[in-house]
């Protein structure tokens, strides 16, 4: 009999940290004459502990496999709340006279959304789903997580979902002209945050149409939703040459026009190909293809009740708080939680100690 509370939690975690030791461990001999069934015990380290001492037929694989997740959280924060950005190069096709041309746009987003969508932000699976055999190795294994949580990203973010005019948008829009064909441009950048929109670094040299006030310090306030942009301010004389588009001697307008000197007269009256409206911008923004960066990181829940769900945070226990259980809580939180990176070379001790019985899990199956 053991005469004072043995430290349930300590015993789970030592057998999960170094499992090979699972069975010399004397306080999971002295226990498991009161409980047989080692229940006292999550069910991966009870899997691990049947394995030692050599009763694999006891285990479980398959519920020890399902406590066992690797989670990416990298846009889902607590409180429901999912921060990401997103990232896209669009464009804006357009015919001036007889030239085709491409405005091209490279745009940056960042937003936070609330309750459901928590769920969209987090990617989360369970060893039972991953899709492994025992044949793989622990770098082939991180290597197919890596490129499935990949697939889940682009599958939620492949597409823009920043719409600064969607009414509770929370976040920011930043749209940056930025190439005319294959031409660079250092061209303007309207910002939207649904409260305030701002236009940066539109040229001092020729008028501009937006409504609001445009300050000395070359950034544009107040209401601009209604705002556009001349996109022939930012184009060097050689660059309308290469594209065709630039007039000589008395076909051209001349200086000191709302136009660079080298535009043709013709082309003033084609109001509506020279001016870009914010709203075109935006719509073309919101049918856009996004540049989804690959996981970076993740990492493993090891160690948690049979009934825990990382998507339902409010539900779980935390098996600290109770160290003493005749059970082991069936909504205990992960009791280790290993850091994987796609850009370190080695694995964590941690992981390199547990991928083994993963493997023998795998067959057990």
């Amino acid at each position: 009999m053991i005469d004072s509370q043995p430290d349930l939690l300590q015993l789970n975690r030592t057998i999960l940290l170094n499992p090979r030791a699972a069975a010399s461990h004397p306080l999971a001999a002295l226990l498991e004459l009161e409980k047989p069934g080692m229940e006292i015990l999550c069910p991966l380290a009870r899997a691990i502990y049947w394995i030692e001492t050599g009763r694999s037929e006891r285990v479980d694989a398959g519920e020890a496999l399902a406590t066992l997740w690797s989670i990416d959280d990298s846009d889902a924060r607590g409180d429901g709340e999912v921060c990401f950005k997103e990232s896209a190069q669009h464009s804006i096709r357009l015919t001036l006279g007889e030239v085709a041309i491409v405005l091209g746009f490279e745009s940056h987003a960042q937003m936070f959304y609330y309750g459901n969508f928590w769920h969209d932000g987090l990617r989360a699976r369970s060893a039972d789903a991953w899709g492994l055999s025992e044949q793989d190795d622990p770098n082939r294994m991180l290597e197919k997580l890596f490129l499935g949580f990949d697939a889940d990203r682009r599958k939620w973010r492949g597409r823009t979902r920043a719409n600064p005019r969607e009414d509770g948008f929370v976040g920011e829009c930043r749209y940056t002209f930025a190439f005319v064909n294959d031409l660079p441009v250092r061209g303007p950048s309207f910002t939207d945050s649904y409260h305030e929109q701002i236009w940066e670094d539109l040229s001092q040299a020729f008028p501009q149409r937006w409504d609001g006030d445009c300050h000395d310090d070359n950034d544009c306030g107040g209401d601009v939703r209604n705002s556009s942009f001349c996109w022939l301010h930012y184009l060097t004389s050689e660059q309308a040459a290469q594209l065709g588009i630039a007039a000589q001697a008395d076909q051209a307008i001349g200086p000191g026009q709302d136009y660079p000197e080298w535009v043709a007269k013709q082309l003033v009256a084609q109001s509506d190909a020279l001016w870009i409206h914010s709203h075109r911008i935006q719509s073309s923004y919101a049918n856009a293809a996004t540049v989804v960066e690959p996981t970076s990181d993740f990492w493993f829940a090891v160690g948690c009740g049979p009934s825990w769900d990382p998507a339902d945070p409010a539900a779980q226990v935390d098996a600290e708080a109770e160290p003493y259980w005749d059970e082991f809580p069936e909504q205990a939180g992960p009791l280790l939680r290993i850091e994987i990176s796609r850009t370190k070379q080695s694995l964590p001790p941690e992981w390199e100690a547990l991928f083994p019985y993963l493997r023998q899990l795998i067959a057990l199956l």
